[in-house]
């Protein structure tokens, strides 16, 4: 059985005023626009709700505009400071929703932050792809599924000012407690990567905290990270290059998720541009650096002949400067002979 709009009328109206509920999870079910809207008003009275799932409803950019008002500083610096984890991945949120969500992270008028948000997930949404064009009932005809399709948006014809509203508010990251900004899978061009990752915060790495913030939600916190035999798009490449090549830099004392220490991307299309960013990643150093990847993966990724020298000759630094690398999987790569010369010359 799931939740509709209904359900979530009565569901919201009967949370206004409880303490006792701090979890909150409604993923997967028919909430729509009409469930967005009792939702938004329930958060801008509740003060118990620490965390909210609301991944796999269709809930649209109208829907997502709701929820963001009671999480937005006012003109009087309020706004609900007890929600700390907000999931709106697989939301049918598109360009008009993400500059909703940014709003939330700019400060008010009187220079008040959202200083209680840490954990904010948007992963499996279109951001550059306006969702008025999709039906948007008030109620669900169905949960929304994460998107399948796994071609990768084309460089032309996106809409990102949502993108680049997102990335603004990163500017203001020193003011915040954010530490997760999930866009996995948000079918953003690699220019739109490129952009984000430049104007997100440099790490805040001190002698009692480290502190950054994770662009692919908990994506390269585990010990074994296999994406292989999926389409791993230039923008998720670019993110995913950018959350390791800050992980990386944490020392063990102080960090308390787990070390990727195998990385298989075999099979994920990635291209010459896609070797250059993540041998640069896990080339890069910083005093008290924890070791990282042991393992990699880059298998039936065929390199074309005009790019084989760029590509070859990313790994070949990579395994010159990285000592912790012990294994190398290079087979169905197109190779040859000079592609290991310029490995071997690394």
């Amino acid at each position: 059985q799931v939740i509709k709009p209904a359900d979530a009328l009565m569901l919201a109206n009967d949370l206004r005023y409880r303490t006792n509920v701090t979890v909150l999870d409604l993923s997967n079910n028919f909430l729509g626009v009409e469930g967005s809207e009792a939702l938004g008003e329930m958060l801008s009275v509740n003060r118990s709700v620490t965390e909210l799932n609301l991944s796999g409803n269709w809930l649209t950019d109208e829907g997502i505009r709701m929820l963001a008002v009671p999480l937005t500083p006012d003109e009087n610096g309020k706004y609900n400071d007890t929600l700390t984890s907000l999931d709106l991945s697989a939301t049918r949120m598109g360009p008009s929703g993400a500059q909703a969500i940014a709003t939330v992270l700019f400060p008010s008028p009187a220079g008040v932050y959202n200083r209680s948000l840490k954990i904010l997930k948007l992963s499996h949404n279109q951001l550059n792809v306006a969702t008025s064009g999709v039906t948007s009932p008030r109620r669900s005809p169905e949960p929304a599924p994460p998107d399948e399709d796994s071609t990768c948006p084309r460089e032309e014809n996106t809409d990102e000012r949502g993108l680049r509203a997102i990335a603004k508010a990163l500017s203001h990251w020193e003011n915040m407690s954010l530490q997760v900004v999930d866009l996995w899978d948000t079918n953003m061009s690699a220019a739109a990567a490129s952009f984000l990752t430049a104007a997100a915060p440099k790490p805040a790495f001190t002698a009692i905290s480290q502190r950054f913030v994770r662009l692919c939600g908990s994506l390269v916190d585990v010990e074994t990270l296999d994406l292989s035999n999926q389409t791993l798009c230039p923008s998720d490449m670019v993110m995913m290059c950018y959350d390791i090549s800050h992980a990386k830099q944490m020392k063990v004392s102080l960090h308390t998720a787990r070390r990727l220490r195998v990385l298989n991307l075999s099979n994920t299309g990635i291209s010459a541009d896609a070797f250059e960013v993540l041998t640069a990643a896990l080339r890069r150093k910083s005093p008290g650096a924890r070791t990282f990847v042991r393992t990699l993966n880059v298998s039936n990724n065929p390199v074309p002949e005009a790019d084989s020298e760029r590509a070859f000759t990313a790994i070949g630094k990579l395994v010159a400067e990285h000592a912790s690398l012990t294994s190398l999987d290079l087979s169905h790569t197109n190779i040859g002979p000079e592609g290991l010369e310029l490995l071997a010359s690394g």
